[in-house]
C-alpha cells in the first residue's frame, strides 16, 4: 500500500516524497530503514536506465496516482525507468555505478510535505537521508551536524540572553533583550563609523 513519488538528490543527501498510507514512519524506524538500505548496497546491483512509452509506464503505475500524474505531463519518447535489482523507478537518471559504492547510510529526518507544493493535494510524508562511500565520511559529517547545531543562532541568543522569540509577536521576529539590544546598537556604530 505505500507509493512513492519523487526522491531527488539534493545538496546534503536526498529526499523521498510517500505516501505510506495508514503507516506511519518516525524516528524509531530509521534504523530498520538504514539497515534495508544497506542490505541492498551490499547487493552491488547495477543501476540500468531504459527508455520506456507512455504505454507502458503508465501501465505499471496504474495504481499510483502520483506518478500517474507526472507520466501523463512527460512526452512519450522521454520516459525512462532506472531498474537495480528487482526495484524500477520512474527516473530521470543520474546514478553512481552500483549500490556497492554505499558503504553508510543515515535516515536523518521525516517531514510532512504536499504533493507537488501544493497544500490542496495530498499529504506525503518526505524521508531526508544521506550516504557516503565510507563510515568515516558518515561519521564526519554528523559531528559537522552536531557542532552547528551548538552554534544555532537561536540556542546562542537564548543562552546569551541576547533575544527571544514570542508567538503573539510573530514566529521567527526576535525580541532584544538589554543585552542584545547593546549589542546591535554597538554593531550598528561599528558599521556607521566603518562608512
Amino acid at each position: 500500500g505505500v507509493k512513492l513519488t519523487i526522491g531527488p538528490a539534493i545538496e546534503n543527501g536526498f529526499y523521498y516524497d510517500v505516501d505510506f498510507g495508514e503507516h506511519v514512519v518516525s524516528e524509531k524506524d530509521f534504523k530498520t530503514i538504514e539497515n534495508k538500505m544497506l542490505e541492498i548496497a551490499r547487493g552491488k546491483h547495477d543501476f540500468k536506465m531504459r527508455s520506456v512509452t507512455k504505454a507502458e509506464a503508465l501501465a505499471l503505475y496504474k495504481d499510483n496516482v502520483f506518478k500517474t500524474e507526472l507520466i501523463e505531463n512527460l512526452e512519450d519518447g522521454a520516459i525512462t525507468f532506472c531498474d537495480h535489482s528487482s526495484f524500477t523507478d520512474l527516473c530521470r537518471g543520474g546514478h553512481i555505478p552500483n549500490t556497492g559504492i554505499i558503504k553508510a547510510v543515515k535516515v536523518l529526518s521525516v517531514a510532512g510535505a504536499y504533493w507537488r507544493g501544493d497544500e490542496n493535494k495530498p499529504q506525503l510524508t518526505r524521508v531526508y537521508g544521506i550516504s557516503f562511500p565510507k563510515q568515516k565520511e558518515l561519521t564526519e559529517y554528523l559531528n559537522l551536524l552536531e557542532e552547528a547545531k551548538k552554534r544555532d543562532h537561536r540556542k546562542l541568543g537564548k543562552e546569551l540572553e541576547l533575544f527571544t522569540f514570542s508567538q503573539k509577536v510573530g514566529q521567527g521576529l526576535p525580541l532584544w533583550l538589554p543585552k542584545g539590544a547593546a549589542l546591535r546598537e554597538r554593531l550598528e556604530n561599528f558599521l556607521k563609523a566603518a562608512q
